[in-house]
């Protein structure tokens, strides 16, 4: 009823909370540090991901019909491969004719002659795309607050030697990570930046990835800049966690597929394949046209040898990671991140945020309807007060879990509700309890005192 959900008990409750809430906001708790840690780096939209219900469409086969988020792209393990080698393995790349060619790995150094089968085989690709890093970036100040002066900017370009990068574009592969304050600092990887400028000559250098996706598809490219973000979420497909197959050892379409993945080889591969010197029971039976002619070739790192487990260089923390609480290895090589984002910008799936205003005061109004909703049930059924409203509480909670999940896995919205809301949401049956126990009659107590003085 209009009268219940305006009622000077259930303004007052709600008030008194915030007020406790903003008079402790300094203040930390230390039994609670373990608990609230752990979640720090965590998002409920995470969830969607780890579970493998977001993008479900896209994740559908079987044995026999392997899943792929993009057939279109094509990842080649070069693992700790010298110079020489890897122009070996380039030139095995070529004669497939891919559409672009991408390298995630920098030659800064000189090397003299050692160089110049490498820069040959490099001078064939079609459409080579470039790594760089930009330095001296603004995008977030020291105080975690965008400035729009700053975003997106940079002072400095660092990439491989000139030899190497006069050969094509050049593309930025920073990664842009959360802040990993946590007690286990995983700084999960969501975003992207599409572009940088230069603070100084305001020049714009777009990241690895979207060169690469303006080489390969325009019209896909253009869609991602007529958007005009400075930041972009990851819409995630897959990893590369299940990609033993194309390892020779593993050569084997008859085993089970549960989760999506990119196409991606090992050097090793590669060689059994294409190697007309083996002996034919040396070599494996793989159609490498299918992998390589017309596609997105990104040729970096996943290992020394891409079957096995590895922790430390070039692996970040996403979403996908089905461990998203607690101490867990980090579960994507920063190559298959770009992947991602290169079928993300392809498909033109975009998530959308809420407006952090917005979401505040949809976390005030639910807490606020919380209050309305069991104060007629304090006041009518006593009784059985404290075990429904617990019930409810819980149910609440969950609900509103469920709803982000499924706005965000079927509409692709992120929205999110700050975990202090969850909070007051579970306390606000107690709460109004100490409310009309205490603090109500503490305050009628000293207004009649008030009163009778004057």
């Amino acid at each position: 009823k209009p009268s219940n959900f305006f009622h000077y008990d259930n303004v007052l409750s709600f008030g008194s909370l915030l007020f406790l809430l903003w008079l402790f906001r300094g203040v930390t708790f230390e039994i609670l540090n373990p608990i609230s840690e752990a979640f720090t780096d965590v998002q409920m939209t995470d969830l969607s991901y780890s579970q493998m219900g977001k993008n479900s469409s896209l994740r559908q086969g079987d044995k026999d019909d392997l899943i792929r988020p993009n057939p279109d792209i094509t990842i080649v393990n070069i693992g700790d491969l010298n110079r020489y080698d890897v122009a070996e393995y380039i030139n095995y790349i070529n004669k497939f004719n891919p559409k672009v060619v991408a390298l995630d790995v920098s030659f800064s150094e000189d090397k003299g002659m050692v160089d110049m089968l490498l820069v040959d085989e490099l001078k064939k690709c079609n459409n080579l795309v470039m790594p760089c890093k930009i330095l001296n970036f603004h995008g977030e100040e020291e105080k975690g607050t965008v400035s729009d002066s700053l975003i997106n900017h940079f002072e400095n370009i660092v990439g491989s030697h000139e030899k190497f990068d006069t050969l094509g574009t050049r593309g930025f592969t920073n990664m842009v990570t959360s802040e990993g304050k946590g007690a286990f600092g995983m700084s999960i990887t969501r975003e992207f930046l599409p572009y940088a400028l230069n603070k100084n000559n305001q020049d714009t250098v777009f990241a690895w990835a979207i060169e690469i996706v303006r080489k390969y598809d325009p019209k896909a490219f253009k869609k991602l800049i007529q958007r005009h973000n400075p930041k972009e979420l990851i819409n995630y497909v897959g990893n590369i966690n299940v990609m033993n197959a194309l390892l020779p050892e593993w050569f084997n379409k008859n085993r089970e597929w549960r989760f999506p993945h990119f196409n991606a080889f090992d050097y090793r591969t590669l060689e059994m394949a294409y190697d007309t010197t083996l002996a034919p029971e040396e070599r494996i039976n793989i159609d490498l046209e299918e992998y390589f002619k017309d596609k997105i070739v990104l040729v970096g790192y996943l290992g020394k040898r891409i079957d096995i487990d590895e922790s430390g260089e070039d692996l970040f923390y996403t979403p996908l990671n089905e461990r998203y609480v607690g101490r867990t290895p980090k579960d994507m090589y920063g190559v298959v991140v770009h992947a991602n984002i290169i079928a993300n910008v392809l498909r033109g799936d975009y998530i959308e945020q809420a407006d952090n205003t917005l979401l505040e005061i949809l976390g005030a109004f639910l807490t606020y309807f919380v209050f309305t909703l069991y104060r007629p049930i304090y006041k009518d059924y006593k009784i059985w007060y404290d075990g429904i409203t617990k019930l409810l509480s819980i149910l609440i909670t969950l609900g509103i879990l469920w709803i982000i999940g499924k706005v965000f896995e079927d509409y692709n919205y992120k929205l999110s509700v700050d975990p202090l809301w969850f909070g007051c949401i579970l306390l606000a049956g107690d709460w109004l309890e100490l409310y009309h126990g205490f603090i109500k009659n503490s305050v009628l107590k000293m207004l009649s005192i008030i009163k009778f003085k004057f």
